[in-house]
């Protein structure tokens, strides 16, 4: 069992589950901006006695108002983010040293079963574990067959292909020579 590869499997869980934390919180954030900037829309049409500038300096302030709310929506949303993977973390991690510590447990209590072995028994175990390598070694082999023939099988094609689209050039060939003498 690879220990990297599960605490990677665990951190970028975490780490997906914040993105889409944060996905979701923008998301929510310009869904605001869009009904803000309506909001604002419609202010604009109910003062027709301001001055342009007026307008301007209101749509400034609004804005701005508006700039100020949505930074610290973001703020907090990315606050609440990085608590989340953290905590997040902190769990997994906790989990991950305590299956360590289980397997570390358990690799000593098998080691210390064979300890009281006679030496008859350490040899059958020692068998065992050949036998053991073997069919690895076996299985490892049988793979790689299979990969193997795969190949094959893909290279005779290439090879029928070539073939057949070799004397199709060669058939032309020989109509263009035929041509050839047929004309001379």
């Amino acid at each position: 069992m690879n220990w990297g590869q599960i605490l990677m499997d665990s951190l970028t869980v975490a780490i997906i589950g914040a993105v889409a934390v944060l996905g979701s919180t923008l998301l929510a954030n310009w869904i605001t901006d869009v009904k803000g900037y309506k909001k604002l829309n419609l202010k604009i049409g109910e003062v027709p006695n301001t001055t342009l500038s007026g307008q301007h300096k209101d749509i400034e302030a609004a804005i701005k108002e508006g700039n100020c709310s949505l930074n610290e929506q973001v703020k907090d949303s990315i606050k609440g983010s990085t608590e989340s993977i953290l905590s997040s973390s902190n769990t997994i991690l906790t989990k991950v040293e305590k299956i360590n510590d289980h397997l570390i447990k358990e690799k000593a209590d098998h080691e210390n079963s064979f300890k009281n072995l006679d030496k008859d028994q350490q040899k059958i175990k020692g068998h065992v574990e050949g036998i053991h390598a073997l069919v690895k070694d076996w299985e490892r082999t049988i793979s790689r067959n299979r990969e193997l023939e795969n190949k094959v099988i893909v290279l005779e094609e290439k090879v029928q292909k070539l073939t057949l689209e070799l004397s199709r050039v060669n058939q032309d060939r020989s109509n263009d020579r035929d041509e050839q003498d047929l004309e001379r």
